[in-house]
């Protein structure tokens, strides 16, 4: 769990000054994180714990998911091949074995529209290998080399030969998407009802851009990446703040100006026509692939947020759910059945997997629990498990670092932070009405199935 503010955590709880955290500019946000603003759109999140017996930092850069996606999933991977005091893989490799192992990753995700570029180490805690806070601000030092010191070739560009080898290597990555058919239909099924919102573009971008791209334009687009995007940073494991903040401050060398605030979140707009699209995508698969997607208007800092969970978690989420109950045990339809929300777009999706020659009756079967979802059809039983399932899945939250950091990060983006234990206590208020309130909302935007093709054998 988070220190709280009279907790004593290494390097002292006052900085060695007397200072309050709220003299220093720190505040302890109700998530269990202390928060400083480090400059005009960058904001460090530090959960100072003796729960972990290490550090993970993570640094992201909140990029607007567009045309330049492609370009953006490259830059991680470049940056991860060499930087100008570690020029080649092999030298930050030996780097990282200096700070006893120390992790070092770079990727990006995608929370509705943001695109999130993030480079992060992971290590030992100083106070167990008794290395003082000098391998701490190590740590750090490693992090801030490969995002603010890449490898430079000339005036201007990145490394020929890393750009083109990581350019090969986001190719395959694109093209094996088709292969991991749930992901795939996934995807797909977000691009046919999202179409010409930035959510539709995948996190990786676009195959037919790949080749256009240049190691002098897409060192461009870093720079430009670096320079503008709001910053999220997340420290958590058993540190001073005061000592995170002053070794952040000296060693990332952010821009003072040009850097934008952190983007409007809002929920996907429906199609004016608002009549449910049917989509159908055949290709060589043995067990076809059916989602059902839904507007519900409702985004993570809503405040019935807490009652489209416990109504998702009725419908579909675990195994004790409607969808799995009615659709595989029973009528013995489908090979796995379940729902899960988007947040941050205010979509739900239930999905599952079947026989082609089964799709109506499927269709029909799923329809039908959200349509008794909307009278109110289920049980105070049905409640209780999909309230206990939730806060068993919150809880667990607390077990990981980055568990932690992706769930805040969710709420940073959202604007409301929403901590597991304030989610909690919202899901122990939410009543029967509240649940069909929310369940009436819901909205069948898109229907996608991914199936054999004519012909073809099971």
């Amino acid at each position: 769990m988070a220190a709280t503010g009279d907790e004593k955590v290494p390097g002292g709880k006052s900085g060695g000054r007397g200072e309050s955290r709220e003299e220093r500019g720190m505040h302890m946000e109700e998530s269990g994180f202390v928060v400083q603003e480090m400059g005009p759109g960058v904001t460090m999140y530090v959960w100072p714990t003796r729960q972990f017996k290490t550090v993970s930092t993570r640094v992201v850069l909140h990029h607007p998911l567009g045309e330049d996606a492609t370009e953006t999933a490259l830059v991680p991977q470049v940056l991860l091949r060499g930087s100008a005091r570690y020029p080649t893989t092999q030298a930050l490799a030996r780097r990282r074995e200096e700070l006893f192992g120390t992790e070092l990753g770079a990727d990006v995700s995608k929370l509705g529209r943001d695109h999130l570029v993030w480079v992060g180490v992971g290590g030992i805690s100083p106070r167990f290998v008794g290395a003082g806070s000098r391998l701490l601000r190590d740590q750090l030092e490693l992090l801030a080399e490969v995002l603010f010191h890449p490898r430079e070739v000339g005036s201007g560009r990145f490394d020929e030969e890393y750009t083109r080898q990581e350019k090969n290597v986001l190719r395959q990555k694109i093209e094996r998407l088709i292969n991991e058919k749930r992901r795939y239909g996934m995807f797909r099924l977000y691009q046919e009802m999202c179409q010409g919102d930035p959510f539709a573009i995948h996190r990786l971008g676009r195959l037919d851009r790949i080749e256009s791209i240049t190691a002098e334009g897409l060192f461009q687009h870093y720079r430009e990446i670096l320079a503008e995007s709001p910053v999220s940073i997340f420290v958590v494991g058993p540190v001073d703040p005061q000592e995170v903040q002053t070794a952040i401050q000296n060693l990332f060398p952010w821009s003072k100006e040009g850097r934008q605030s952190l983007f409007a979140a809002g929920p996907y707009t429906p199609k004016p026509n608002g009549k449910p699209r049917t989509v159908r995508e055949e290709q060589e698969v043995n067990q076809a692939l059916l989602y059902l997607g839904y507007r519900t208007g409702i985004t993570f800092a809503d405040e019935r947020y807490p009652a489209l969970s416990l109504y998702s978690g009725i419908l579909g989420a675990f195994p004790h759910s409607k969808l799995f109950i009615q659709v595989r045990e029973k009528a013995s339809l489908a090979y796995f059945a379940f729902s899960q929300l988007e947040p941050t777009m205010g979509l739900m999706v239930t999905s599952c997997g079947i026989d082609p020659a089964n799709y109506e009756r499927a269709l029909d079967l799923m329809r039908a629990q959200v349509e008794a979802m909307a009278r109110g059809e289920f049980s105070d039983e049905e409640m209780a498990a999909a309230r206990a399932s939730l806060r068993t899945g919150l809880r667990s939250i607390y077990d990981s670092p980055d568990a932690l950091v992706d769930r805040t990060l969710l709420g940073v983006v959202n604007r409301r932070l929403r901590p597991p234990e304030e989610m909690i206590a919202a899901l122990d208020r939410v009543t029967k009405d509240d649940i069909v309130e929310v369940a009436q909302q819901v909205e069948l935007d898109t229907i996608y199935f991914l199936t054999r093709r004519e012909g073809g054998q099971a």
